[in-house]
Parts: C-alpha cells; sequence; structure tokens
C-alpha cells in the first residue's frame, strides 16, 4: 500500500513541475509554455505521460523481478530443504500475486494526474488563447494524438484504469466537438442554399467542403493510429465513413436543393 500511495504523490509533484517549472536548470522548458500551440501541448502532456508510465512498470518490473529471485536465496533453499518431498508451498501466492499485479498498481500511481491532464486537454478542446474556438482541422488532429496514445498505453494499464478512461474521454469530447461543427456548419449551408449560377458551376460551398475534407483525410496523423487503414483506395475505410457522411451528406442535399431551385425558375420561366 505505501508503494503505489508513494510513487503517486511523487509522480502528481513531478508532473505539476513538468507542467509549470520544467526540467532542472529550466530544460526541459515547462510544457505550458507551448499553451499557445495546442496540439504541440497536448502531445507533449502525452508524451510525459507515456513516457514516465513506461519507467514506472520498468521500475516495478524490477522490484518484481528481484522479488522472484529470493526464491534462490539461502533462506529459501533452507526451507526447501525441510519440506517434505514433492511437497508445495503455496502459502502466500495469491497475497503475492495481488500485491504484485503491477497494471494496478501503475492505475493507482497515475490516478492523480488525470485531473490536471483532463482539465487542460478540455481547455484545448473549447477554445483556444485569444478566446476563439478551435479550428475543425486542429479538433481533428488532436482526437488523433489521443487515439495514438490511447492505443500505446494499452500495453501498461488495464482497460479501466483510470489514465486511459481520462484520455478515451478527451478522445470522446474531441469527436464530439469535430462532429458537432460539422453539423453546425451543414445545417448553415440547408438553411441557406446558395442559388446555381449562370455558368451551372458548383458553388463555392462545396469547393470549401472538399477542401475541409481532403484535409482531414490527408492528415499525417491518421496514419499513426493503429488500426485505420493508411490507403486511401482501401475499400474497408470504417473510420472515414463517419467523416464523410458528415461532410458530405449536407454537400449533396444542399446541391440538390440549389438544383430544385433551378428546375421551378425554369418552370416559372416557360410558363411565363
Amino acid at each position: 500500500d505505501k508503494l503505489p500511495s508513494q510513487r503517486h504523490n511523487a509522480l502528481f509533484r513531478r508532473f505539476i513541475a513538468a507542467l509549470t517549472r520544467g526540467g532542472p536548470g529550466g530544460m526541459p522548458r515547462p510544457i505550458e509554455m507551448h499553451a499557445h500551440d495546442p496540439r504541440r501541448y497536448v502531445g507533449d502532456m502525452l508524451a510525459w505521460l507515456h513516457q514516465s508510465l513506461a519507467g514506472e512498470h520498468e521500475l516495478l518490473s524490477s522490484l518484481f523481478g528481484s522479488s522472484s529471485s529470493d526464491e534462490d536465496s539461502p533462506r529459501m533453499n533452507k526451507e526447501r530443504e525441510g519440506a517434505p518431498a514433492g511437497a508445495e508451498d503455496h502459502t502466500g501466492e495469491e497475497e503475492e500475486e495481488e500485491l504484485w499485479d503491477i497494471p494496478s498498481i501503475l492505475d493507482r500511481v497515475f490516478e492523480g494526474v488525470c485531473r490536471p491532464f483532463k482539465v487542460r486537454v478540455e481547455q484545448v478542446l473549447t477554445s483556444v488563447p485569444g478566446g476563439t474556438a478551435p479550428s475543425l482541422l486542429l479538433i481533428f488532429r488532436i482526437g488523433t494524438l489521443l487515439m495514438f496514445y490511447l492505443n500505446t498505453i494499452a500495453a501498461f494499464v488495464k482497460p479501466e484504469a483510470a489514465l486511459t478512461n481520462s484520455i478515451k474521454e478527451c478522445r470522446d469530447l474531441a469527436q464530439r466537438t469535430l462532429y458537432d461543427m460539422i453539423k453546425a456548419k451543414g445545417d448553415k449551408l440547408l438553411r441557406h442554399p446558395p442559388l446555381p449560377c449562370n455558368l451551372l458551376l458548383p458553388p463555392s460551398a462545396c469547393s470549401s467542403a472538399l477542401t475541409l475534407l481532403h484535409d482531414l483525410l490527408s492528415c499525417p496523423d491518421i496514419s499513426s493510429v493503429a488500426g485505420i487503414p493508411q490507403d486511401p483506395a482501401d475499400p474497408n475505410l470504417l473510420h472515414y465513413s463517419p467523416i464523410l457522411d458528415a461532410v458530405l451528406d449536407p454537400v449533396l442535399e444542399m446541391c440538390e436543393r440549389s438544383a430544385e431551385i433551378l428546375r421551378e425558375a425554369s418552370s416559372g420561366g416557360g410558363a411565363a
């Protein structure tokens, strides 16, 4: 009980120091110095957590290994010599297994950093320096970054761990924010569909939507997430389907409404 508590307190102090003071002598610089760059800010926090998680896992694994080597100590050998032939000693095995459940210990150690991390990511996803709303592309890239680290830390902690849940909640918030912003753009298009021009060229809204879609699907961060196909020609692009639907469906409906306006105008002109 003392080990997780001590590591929990030490890690919390180190995380706050990394955010506000940086390393010894100011190097590396405080993470919050990059708060003006939201993607780097979130990425630096996630990288720090991942690096610390790997370090704590290595530390606990070393301790676990040293405790296992006690089986070969002179005391243990002496006890074995006095035991009946064929006897197996199961005393305390369950307690030792529970004591050295490293993922559970890591969960307790990292509980303290979850709240300060989550609060800062939520601030980034709702506003950027200057009080303006973050861009669609920025939200998408942060969400993809969160997904990448969510897959990465799965090697160290259990799916129900506090750190895992915190990153999941941030990822879910990023996804909700992304689709809410796309939906708001689509609703605006449908409320005010543009009139077809005389040359029957695509309206500027179509070009804007396709540019947005291109920027999202060509985002370099998306190829780093496990399970997402990197080949745009892959027929099994399940990850892209919600994005395609959210962006293209309002545009297609807008084009249909614009075409209806054009048909009505042509019918009225013929009747006249």
